[in-house]
């Protein structure tokens, strides 16, 4: 896969899961949102950091499949283990 369609098919994912935060209730400054951002022990500005693709390696791997646990997300494009 070119470098061009792997950094698309990236920011699909990305785009895939805000939607269904948003369309799930963990808009930003929502109840359940703060309620998610603390039980992953996570504040909004790291949280937002990390479901924005900003932040990488093995921890944000790890905490970002936590968050995918939390909300039952699962979408295409991510590797769940």
């Amino acid at each position: 896969m070119p470098m061009t369609e792997a950094k698309g098919t990236m920011y699909q994912a990305i785009d895939n899961f805000s939607s269904f935060l948003n369309k799930n209730g963990y808009r930003l400054r929502s109840d359940a949102r703060k309620r998610l951002t603390n039980d992953v022990g996570m504040n909004d500005q790291r949280f937002s950091a990390l479901v924005n693709g900003k932040t990488h390696g093995r921890a944000a791997f790890d905490k970002l499949n936590e968050i995918f646990n939390y909300v039952g997300y699962s979408g295409e494009n991510w590797v769940l283990v």
